[in-house]
């Protein structure tokens, strides 16, 4: 189940510019997403990962709708989406594996967006396995968001009544072992053949500076909001 903390009382079918418009915090088993029902989009969403809440939860073989929300606010189908685009997970599913309620929520459709599937299947995923090697370490919260510039990507309005994000970011924090503040982050073109993710990486300053989702700055210290993060310190197999 989650929490609305605001639910629109009209709803609007997808348009191709974006609408600025109320923001609902849908609160997941272990993931929250902020959801605008009116755009049909989440923009942002935010996790913890750690050693205790990894588990053996089996991924779900479809993608489904949420039973609890309002359906005319959520994408019209499940199926996946054609033109070389991914049902991309927003919380990676792999991430979810505590329990079987929470992979199966992270298969919900306010928890995908149409992704390229090559930057899917390659640097967004090195991004997800640096996340899950971290977390045996120390514990890392992540926060990402999508941000929509360009309309002319927009496959899936007839199909899905959803529109393409053009740029995909996320924010890791976490602390070393001798406690310190460690942060990294990437912003990535909704593109295939991207380079390495390493290559995208970015301040989440930089990151703020694009951000047109109303729901004010990304909510980590602003020490760390300088900081270009070392790919190094971040390994994706442990």
């Amino acid at each position: 189940m989650y929490v609305l903390h605001l639910l629109l009382a009209a709803v609007a079918p997808v348009s191709a510019s974006p609408v600025k418009g109320a923001e609902v915090v849908l609160a997941y088993d272990g993931f929250k997403l902020d959801y605008s029902c009116q755009r049909i989009t989440t923009d942002r969403w935010t996790y913890t990962l750690n050693k205790q809440n990894k588990g053996t939860a089996k991924r779900p073989k479809e993608f489904f709708l949420d039973p609890s929300y309002p359906l005319e606010c959520q994408q019209t189908s499940t199926a996946p989406y054609e033109n070389g685009y991914d049902r991309g997970h927003l919380v990676a599913s792999n991430h979810m594996d505590a329990t079987d309620e929470s992979r199966h929520q992270s298969h919900y459709m306010t928890n995908v967006l149409p992704q390229v599937s090559d930057f899917n299947q390659r640097v967004w995923l090195t991004t997800e396995k640096m996340t899950e090697c971290y977390r045996q370490i120390k514990p890392v919260t992540v926060y990402g968001g999508v941000i929509y510039n360009d309309a002319s990507n927009d496959h899936f309005i007839e199909s899905h009544n959803v529109r393409t994000p053009d740029l995909w970011w996320k924010v890791l924090v976490s602390v070393d072992a001798r406690g310190n503040d460690l942060v990294i982050s990437w912003i990535f073109p909704n593109e295939d053949a991207l380079s390495d993710a390493s290559n995208f990486v970015t301040t989440v300053a930089d990151i703020e500076k694009q951000l047109d989702d109303g729901l004010g700055p990304i909510p980590i210290k602003d020490t760390l909001k300088n900081i270009k993060g070392d790919v190094k310190k971040w390994p994706t197999r442990c």
